[in-house]
């Protein structure tokens, strides 16, 4: 395999050694296939494949994928190891003012937590609950995480 260059970074790779001349007249730089794969963002310096990638950007790429859903038995597990029991939970949505949540809603937010399967990472209420709790979105991420191992 024969890797194509454009200012010393990687475009493209063959296996047809024909393509050497018309791509070199093109301005292209050609070596051997050296990248194995893991550098996020590889750059050819001339003798090698170095990482590109600066470590903001190495760090992000590292994150773990967060699930956008959980079952509810895993969610009450998860909050339950942070030290957060149901009844911590319906205490925070009553004491929601009732300008922001009529006594109705907080009942039906007692009941959807009481009765959900599973629990959407955008649930608006869910995250307004969560911040009622002192948790950041890095920890609601994290629960998320954690309770799909």
């Amino acid at each position: 395999m024969i890797q194509f260059l454009e200012n010393s970074k990687p475009i493209f790779t063959s296996d047809r050694e024909d393509l050497i001349d018309f791509y070199t007249s093109k301005g292209y730089e050609v070596c051997p296939i050296l990248y194995n794969g893991s550098f996020l963002s590889p750059i050819w310096n001339g003798t090698a494949f170095v990482e590109g990638a600066t470590p903001e950007e190495i760090a992000e790429a590292n994150n773990p994928i967060v699930p956008q859903t959980i079952s509810a038995m895993r969610l009450k597990l998860q909050l339950f190891d942070m030290g957060i029991t149901d009844e911590d939970i319906f205490e925070d949505i009553d004491s929601i003012p009732e300008f922001m949540f009529s006594i109705t809603d907080k009942e039906k937010a007692k009941i959807k937590y009481k009765t959900a399967t599973s629990f959407e990472r955008t649930n608006g209420e869910l995250n307004f609950v969560a911040t009622m709790e002192g948790l950041t979105q890095q920890q609601v991420d994290e629960i998320f995480i954690n309770g799909n191992l």
